[in-house]
C-alpha cells in the first residue's frame, strides 16, 4: 500500500478550517472543529489506475453537549461540507483525498476514538523535517534508563529492517542540539511507544513522563520486560513482552507485530518488507529479507502479491537463488499460506495454479 501524507497533515487542515470558520461567523461548523476529536482511516478508498488515488474517512468524534447542537437531519450536509472544505485546504497533488467524514458521539470503549487527536491551537510538527526520524517509517520512541541505552540502541537496529524508526535518547539526537527539545520533538511526533521495563525503569522521572505523555495522546505502548519488575502505573495492567538482554533482538519480530495491531496499519508496516526483499542486493540478503517477511506477514493484498511476483521475475538475486527456485520451496509456501492460493515455480515466473483468477505475469 502507499505512504501516505494527508493524514499526518491533517492538524493543519484543522487549524484552517478553524480560522476560516471563525472569520465566516460559521460557529457551529468552528466549534465542531475546535471541540472534536479526530481519527483517519486510511485507504477506505482506491482507485489504482494511473499510479493510484487514495481516499480517507476522517471521523471527528464530540461529547454529547456538541454533537447533539447539529440537527439529526442536517448531519449529512454538515458532513459533506466539512469533508469538501478539507479536500481545498489540502495538498492533493499526490493522489489522495478526503472521501468522507463521519460525525460521531466520543466513546471511550471504541478503539478508533481512544486515538483519535484533539484540536491543536498551533501546527503540529511535520516529522518528516525532523532528523530523528527516518523517512517512511513508523515512527517508535523508545523510554528507558540512560544506563541501558547500549541495547535499547541495538533493539532500535533490530527493528529498522521492519520498517520500525526508533528514536533512542541519547544516540538519535545529533550534535549541538538542545536534547530536552529533541526528546519532546520526538514525543509529539511518535506514532508507538516502546517501554523498555528494567528494574530501575520506575525510578525514572524522565521515563514517568514519556509514559505520561504517551497516555495523554492516546498513542499505543508496547512494554518490554528485560530484568525482573513488571511495568507499573496505567500501564501496569498491560501484558508486558519479556525478553532475555542477551537476546534483544529476537523480540523484534513480536514487536513488530505487536505495533501493526495496535496502529492498525499492518499494510504499511509490510510495505516496507517487501520493497526490501523485492530489492535483495545479494543472496544473502535475499535470505534475510525473506525469513523477516516470512516470519511476521500472516495476509496479502494482489497488489502486494503482485509487487512479489514483479521483484522475483526482475531480480536475478531471487530467481537465480537455489532458497526460493524449488517448485515447493520456501517463497512458494509463504504465498500459498498468506494468499490461499498454490504458487509453483517457471523459470523466472511465481504463477498460480489452479485458481481462475491468475495474476497478470508475462511468459
Amino acid at each position: 500500500m502507499a505512504a501516505f501524507d494527508l493524514p499526518s497533515k491533517l492538524s493543519t487542515y484543522r487549524l484552517r478550517l478553524y480560522h476560516h470558520y471563525s472569520r465566516s461567523g460559521e460557529r457551529l461548523l468552528r466549534d465542531v472543529i475546535r471541540r472534536s476529536y479526530v481519527h483517519v482511516v486510511e485507504g477506505t478508498v482506491s482507485d489504482r489506475w494511473n499510479g493510484g488515488t487514495y481516499g480517507h474517512d476522517a471521523h471527528f468524534y464530540l461529547p454529547i453537549e456538541e454533537l447533539t447542537k447539529v440537527n439529526i437531519d442536517d448531519i449529512e450536509v454538515f458532513t459533506e461540507r466539512i469533508c469538501e472544505d478539507l479536500n481545498k485546504v489540502c495538498d492533493r497533488g499526490k493522489h489522495e483525498f478526503f472521501s468522507t467524514v463521519h460525525l460521531q458521539l466520543y466513546d471511550e470503549t471504541d478503539e478508533h476514538c481512544r486515538r483519535a487527536k484533539p484540536f491543536r491551537g498551533s501546527p503540529d510538527r511535520d516529522p518528516d523535517t525532523l532528523s530523528i526520524w527516518k523517512r517512511g517509517m513508523v515512527r517508535l520512541f523508545i523510554s528507558h534508563r540512560d544506563e541501558h541505552k547500549a541495547k535499547a540502541n541495538e533493539l532500535a537496529q533490530a527493528l529498522e529492517p521492519y520498517g520500525i524508526s526508533s528514536f533512542v535518547a541519547h544516540d538519535s539526537i545529533e550534535p549541538m542540539t538542545r536534547w530536552q527539545t529533541e526528546i519532546l520533538n520526538g514525543l509529539e511526533t511518535m506514532e508507538a511507544m516502546l517501554a523498555f521495563i528494567t528494574d530501575d525503569f520506575r525510578e525514572s522521572v524522565w521515563a514517568n513522563q514519556e509514559i505520561g505523555f504517551a497516555l495523554g495522546r492516546g498513542i499505543p505502548i508496547v512494554s518490554l520486560k528485560i530484568q525482573k519488575s513488571d511495568p507499573h502505573g496505567f500501564i501496569g495492567s498491560q501484558q508486558a513482552l519479556k525478553c532475555h538482554v542477551d537476546d534483544i533482538d529476537t523480540a523484534a519480530p513480536k514487536i513488530y507485530g505487536l505495533i501493526a495491531e495496535k496502529l492498525d496499519n499492518a499494510e504499511r508496516l509490510q510495505q516496507s518488507l517487501i520493497r526490501s526483499f523485492v530489492a535483495s542486493p545479494n543472496f544473502i540478503e535475499s535470505m534475510a529479507r525473506f525469513d523477516r517477511m516470512n516470519a511476521v506477514v500472516s495476509n496479502l493484498s494482489d497488489p502486494e502479491v503482485q509487487q512479489i511476483v514483479n521483484g522475483y521475475r526482475d531480480n536475478d538475486q531471487l530467481h537465480n537463488a537455489a532458497y526460493f527456485r524449488s517448485r515447493n520451496g520456501r517463497l512458494c509456501m509463504f504465498l500459498n499460506r498468506v494468499t490461499g492460493k498454490t504458487f509453483i515455480v517457471e523459470r523466472k515466473n511465481l504463477v498460480t495454479v489452479g485458481d481462475s483468477e491468475e495474476l497478470d505475469v508475462p511468459f
